[in-house]
């Protein structure tokens, strides 16, 4: 990793939020970030949720304790050079990842804290086995 701060991406901030990022919180990371798309996915998951108001707060206390990563200018321009770059390999992924990608470049090279498919599913339905077993924290560049 680079530096000491982590970006959250929506199914590491999920896995916080449901009590089961063991691993994540014990390196003692500071500060946790959280870019505007996953606030986004955070707060349509919640409203869209049996108990959304308590969800709600629970998303709101989450950003609360970290620091935002807005999207600028830069942040656009940097969106377009890993989307490019991606078409060209034949490897697109979904638009908010690309967004979440680009702001971890534009705060030079901050890593990204993700959680494994397998892994965000099953926090989501609150049966989490073990934790961080299928989390990673991945460097992100851009070209």
């Amino acid at each position: 990793m680079s530096g000491s701060s982590v970006a959250l991406d929506t199914s590491a901030a999920i896995a916080i939020l449901a009590g089961q990022a063991g691993t994540l919180l014990s390196q003692s990371i500071e500060p946790l970030l959280l870019p505007v798309p996953v606030i986004g996915e955070l707060r349509y998951g919640a409203l869209n949720s049996r108990r959304a108001a308590q969800n709600l707060a629970d998303v709101e206390q989450l950003i609360g304790r970290c620091r935002v990563l807005g999207v600028t200018e830069t942040t656009a321009a940097v969106y377009a050079r890993i989307r490019l770059g991606l078409k060209e390999k034949g490897k697109p992924i979904p638009e908010d990842d690309v967004w979440i990608a680009a702001l971890c470049v534009e705060h030079h090279g901050t890593a990204l804290q993700t959680v494994g498919k397998d892994t965000a599913e099953e926090a989501r339905r609150g049966s989490f086995g073990r934790p961080g077993a299928n989390s990673a924290t991945l460097e992100v560049t851009a070209r």
